[in-house]
């Protein structure tokens, strides 16, 4: 994978651990891959904030981009 990945887990998510979204980003940036991890407190499966996933796009996708 050579796109940057962008991590979001809710602590309170029951049906994938939230550990699982910890060790995914460890292993990403083990291997020199970009990516952000967000854990967001008291939430559960759904995507969060949209300010964070606009924040990431525009970092990763925007004008100034670098790759």
């Amino acid at each position: 994978m050579a796109a940057p990945a962008l991590i979001i887990h809710g602590d309170a998510a029951r049906t994938v651990p939230v550990e699982h979204g910890q060790r995914m980003a460890k292993a990403l940036a083990g291997i020199g891959r970009p990516q952000a991890y967000l854990a967001l407190a008291d939430a559960g499966q759904d995507l969060g904030n949209a300010s964070h996933r606009l924040h990431f796009l525009a970092t990763h996708l925007g004008p100034d981009a670098q790759h």
